[in-house]
């Protein structure tokens, strides 16, 4: 909460709170048991109705009369899906592995001849060339999230455009024969599913399992209900975030605060004095 102002001429304490690109204010007010008067009340009538002139392109909260108690609002807020990343997938079978080799041996003698002064810049070079070798001898392709069952086809995405072309189409005209074509494509749609899904499910559990499993776990894998990757991590201050430096650095504070910091030097100290002591002091 930003912004936090307390009124001169009420008991009333107001915040702005910006969630994305909308901002809040919310504001509680306190009646102490000897304010009844009326002049009270209007100043507090006054107070709130200057704020909401103030702030109208924000959504104003308001608590209400409390009386030391918490401030209950109640926000409607809908829930943002996170887009499912892109990942780029090596196709290493159709990789040309002779231009990898001579690759890789015409960059070996310039690795050989560098003097590197830290381990860090050595491997950061044999990455370096390793990348570069892959990416201009492998193809790749970008993969998705699957946004659809794996037994749709051709004929099931038809009817399912057809589908929404007719709800869209009922729903304008509100005609009982619109309704009823919607309804019919709908039954229909789930009818030729069904047995899609039953033909599928009959071609990977069956001697084929045995023969080609990656289908199997294919389908094992989109039914899970988590994404790949990591989702979103909440940081220290309580702030999402989905980047993938700043997740980086989120899981790196928070394996380093677990970690137990030993003071090298005092533990190679008790080492050489205990490796110098006689038997029967251990």
């Amino acid at each position: 909460m930003s912004q936090v102002s307390i009124s001169k001429e009420a008991e009333m304490i107001t915040g702005k709170i910006k969630m994305e690109t909308k901002q809040y204010i919310i504001t509680s007010f306190y009646r102490p048991p000897n304010k009844t008067d009326s002049k009270y009340v209007e100043k507090t009538i006054t107070e709130i109705q200057n704020l909401r002139n103030n702030n109208k392109r924000s959504t104003f909260l308001l608590g209400g009369n409390s009386d030391h108690d918490i401030v209950l609002v109640d926000i409607s807020a809908n829930v943002n899906k996170p887009k499912p990343s892109k990942r780029k997938i090596y196709l290493w079978k159709k990789a040309d592995l002779e231009s990898i080799g001579k690759h890789l041996d015409s960059q070996f003698d310039t690795f050989k001849k560098t003097n590197f002064d830290d381990i860090n810049n050595m491997w950061t070079s044999i990455k370096q060339i390793i990348k570069d070798s892959m990416e201009k001898h492998v193809p790749t392709k970008t993969s998705l999230a699957r946004q659809s069952h794996p037994w749709m086809n051709t004929q099931l995405r038809r009817l399912s455009k057809q589908k929404q072309r007719a709800y869209s189409k009922a729903k304008l005209t509100n005609s009982t024969k619109d309704w009823k074509r919607y309804k019919n494509i709908k039954a229909e749609l789930q009818r030729e599913s069904r047995r899609a899904h039953t033909k599928f499910m009959q071609n990977i559990v069956s001697d084929d399992l045995y023969k080609n499993p990656k289908r199997f776990w294919s389908y094992i894998k989109s039914r899970k209900q988590e994404s790949s990757g990591i989702t979103t991590l909440k940081n220290k201050d309580g702030y999402l975030h989905s980047d993938t430096p700043t997740k980086a650095a989120i899981l790196n504070t928070q394996f380093h605060s677990v970690y137990t910091q030993e003071d090298l030097n005092e533990s190679i100290s008790n080492h050489e004095t205990n490796k110098h002591q006689p038997e029967w002091c251990h």
